[in-house]
């Protein structure tokens, strides 16, 4: 599969949904990517990670549990 943080919105919203790639691991994915290309880019003064993480947990648990989520 292509890496997550190359796949477009509507793709990866499937993906997740499908249960291939968790929020989790989505989060994940754009966060390395941020961090291999920040230094080049600047284009985060900065970045937290744990609240985005802890939404993404939070999501998948709601998808585990069968809850319908928003795009």
């Amino acid at each position: 599969m292509t890496a997550t943080a190359e796949l477009t919105l509507t793709a990866l919203v499937a993906h997740i949904r499908d249960g291939d790639v968790s929020a989790e691991q989505a989060t994940r994915s754009c966060l390395e990517r941020i961090e291999r290309w920040n230094p080049i880019l600047n284009a985060f003064v900065a970045v937290d990670a744990d609240p985005p993480v802890a939404q993404a947990r939070a999501a998948e648990a709601a998808r585990r549990a069968g809850e319908t989520l928003p795009p």
